[in-house]
């Protein structure tokens, strides 16, 4: 039995966004890597009931990225793992989420020129009153230019 059972059995909203009960508290005391495991198994065990959560759809989406952030958060060497994440969050219903993915993924393979087609896109969006992470995207950029690939010192 794991420290951790009594979270797998949150509900979606409590697990994924609460504070204190589910994995940000472990995010919140630097526990990044326990965390994105948390997170897969949980997605493991209630994936189902995730996807049904009607509260928030697509809450299995935005745990897969979270996970994918925890795990870049934790490190250089975690990179592909954080890939492998946040692919499985790619949604059909929003550009604006995908071309964020897409440029999250571009600054972990410290692509900058494909990070800017991705800003410039966001920036277009933007542009015709759709909110987006384009302010999030410059800082991965600017991380970038400046020599630093750490997501976490970027983001």
């Amino acid at each position: 039995m794991s420290k951790y059972d009594d979270l797998l059995k949150k509900d979606p909203w409590t697990f994924d966004q609460d504070e204190e009960n589910g994995w940000r508290a472990l995010d919140n005391n630097g526990k990044y890597l326990e965390a994105a495991k948390l997170i897969e198994k949980y997605l493991a065990a209630n994936l189902e009931e995730v996807k049904k959560f009607k509260k928030y759809p697509n809450m299995d989406k935005l745990m897969f990225f979270h996970a994918g952030q925890l795990y870049a958060t934790e490190g250089t060497e975690y990179y592909q793992e954080a890939i492998k994440q946040f692919k499985k969050a790619y949604r059909g219903d929003r550009e604006d989420w995908n071309i964020y993915i897409n440029a999250t993924i571009a600054f972990l393979n410290a692509d900058q020129n494909e990070l800017r087609k991705q800003l410039k896109q966001l920036n277009i969006l933007e542009e015709s009153g759709i909110q987006t992470n384009a302010s999030v995207v410059q800082r991965l950029l600017d991380g970038l230019q400046a020599g630093n690939p750490s997501y976490k010192d970027a983001y």
